[in-house]
């Protein structure tokens, strides 16, 4: 990759637990990425993402 993203996270709280904070931070990196992709596609309309399909039955 051209541009790394390395967010700090520190240490997990619970002893023993691998990968919550990893993994939260990632999930965040990534919708954010996705909400400006989004939004420098034109796809957001004041606070609401628009254009979308859903792809999941349950919504």
């Amino acid at each position: 990759a051209e541009i790394k993203i390395e967010p700090i996270v520190g240490p997990e709280y619970v002893t023993g637990s691998t990968r919550m904070k990893s993994g939260t931070a990632q999930k965040l990196v990534l919708n954010m990425i996705s909400t400006a992709v989004m939004i420098k596609l034109g796809r957001v309309k004041g606070n609401r993402m628009v254009n979308m399909q859903l792809t999941n039955q349950k919504l």
